[in-house]
């Protein structure tokens, strides 16, 4: 299978210099389609595992973008809203599903961080718990977040040098797409924000970090590679 490769502003492939980064047309959202109207310039990033299998290969973008599809709500019958602009699976292919310019991913709960963000899904099990009820042996670690500790399933080796990879990238994006992605490579602190907080940071922050959420997806494992 050959994909189409490099990232997507504003309907424009940016440089060659972007084409570590897939794109399947099978796993890309539309605007107006579980997508927000996106606010200029987009200052921040946002990391999240999809607590869900370790998905590999070409079609795990694919795979990860039916999932988040066929997501409901907590009633168990309405259609979830959701959508992120890249993934990374475990053997550290990077994907992308939106377009950073037209629209925003609803990768969040808070319309003030959806329009000027980037999420990015990584997909792995995160929480040791999950990991082990999905069949993957690991030695768990303990994470801590603030004032919690979490036992974990580490990520990959090729899953972390993929999101270092990534980060850099979008930290690069300001003269490419004429600052409109201004992403300073600065990491938001380990534990929840205040909204004052969230509203004044400008960097590289996690689910975890976000005012009045309860989870806590990536854990710090993505802030540790700003």
């Amino acid at each position: 299978m050959t994909l189409p490769r490099g990232i997507i502003h504003g309907g424009r492939v940016l440089s060659t210099r972007f084409d570590r980064v897939l794109r399947d047309p099978a796993a890309m959202w539309a605007k107006g389609r579980e997508t927000r109207p996106r606010k200029l310039p987009v200052d921040l990033h946002v990391s999240h595992w999809t607590a869900g299998p370790a998905r590999e290969g070409l079609d795990a973008g694919r795979r990860l973008f039916d999932a988040m599809e066929a997501r409901k709500g907590q009633d168990g019958e309405r259609d979830l809203t959701v959508s992120v602009n890249f993934s990374v699976s475990w053997d550290g292919l990077i994907f992308q599903h939106l377009d950073l310019r037209t629209c925003a991913a609803v990768h969040v709960g808070r319309r003030d961080v959806i329009e000027r963000s980037i999420g990015t899904e990584f997909s792995w099990p995160g929480l040791s718990k999950l990991a082990l009820k999905l069949g993957y042996e690991h030695t768990p670690e303990l994470r801590t977040w603030g004032s919690r500790r979490v036992e974990c399933m580490p990520p990959s080796a090729a899953m972390l040098e993929a999101a270092r990879w990534l980060f850099d990238a979008l930290a690069s994006l300001g003269e490419e797409t004429d600052g409109e992605v201004c992403i300073p490579r600065i990491a938001a602190p380990r534990e929840r924000l205040s909204v004052r907080e969230m509203r004044a940071f400008r960097g590289f922050a996690e689910h975890g970090s976000m005012p009045g959420s309860t989870k806590v997806d990536a854990m710090g494992y993505m802030l540790d590679l700003i």
